[in-house]
């Protein structure tokens, strides 16, 4: 867990909360209210590629309270605001969190590849494995194969997984090393 995903319980000290004043002396400085700063990272999250954040007015008080922190994601959209506000570069460390890495994710700007976030079930819809193909499997093996596969998106269908073989509209893209090649293909 890193540090800026830490719940709220450990930004708390002897049952009270540390007030994040770094963010709010920035935000008084560029007279931008709560609701403001949350319609600019809505309006930001949906232009970068990268997944959409929705936060509220609510939810910036409570992040310049200390009783939440934001998630990485958030947190990239919120620097990338205020850099566009104040036409310099800001850090996390500028609004009172630890400084680490905010380099979108690949897949924010290939959709296509998702390796390494997002894999499909390991169990149909029946409650069949994909990889023993025996119904309820609870196989440690079977589990630790999926998580060392990596997928990507269906070329052919484009993830919608109808008319296609692909498993739930993804493709493995990297087999994991004790992969066998026994994935059963059910035609229609």
């Amino acid at each position: 867990m890193t540090t800026l995903e830490r719940s709220s319980a450990e930004s708390r000290t002897g049952g009270t909360y540390t007030p994040n004043t770094q963010l709010t002396t920035v935000l008084d400085n560029l007279r931008l209210s709560n609701k403001g700063l949350a319609r600019l990272m809505w309006k930001v999250s949906r232009e970068d590629g990268g997944e959409p954040v929705s936060p509220d007015g609510s939810t910036i008080a409570r992040y310049k309270s200390g009783q939440h922190q934001p998630s990485v994601r958030s947190c990239q959209v919120m620097v990338k605001v205020l850099e566009q506000l104040t036409g310099h570069p800001v850090s996390p460390a500028d609004i009172g969190y630890s400084e680490q890495e905010l380099s979108l994710a690949t897949f924010a700007y290939d959709r296509h590849d998702l390796s390494g976030v997002f894999f499909p079930s390991r169990l149909t819809f029946a409650g069949v494995c994909i990889w023993c193909q025996h119904r309820g499997c609870t196989s440690e093996r079977c589990n630790q194969r999926h998580l060392a596969s990596r997928w990507l998106v269906c070329p052919t269908c484009d993830g919608a997984g109808i008319g296609c073989d692909c498993t739930f509209g993804m493709v493995m893209a990297t087999p994991a090393a004790t992969t066998a090649p026994r994935l059963k293909v059910v035609s229609r």
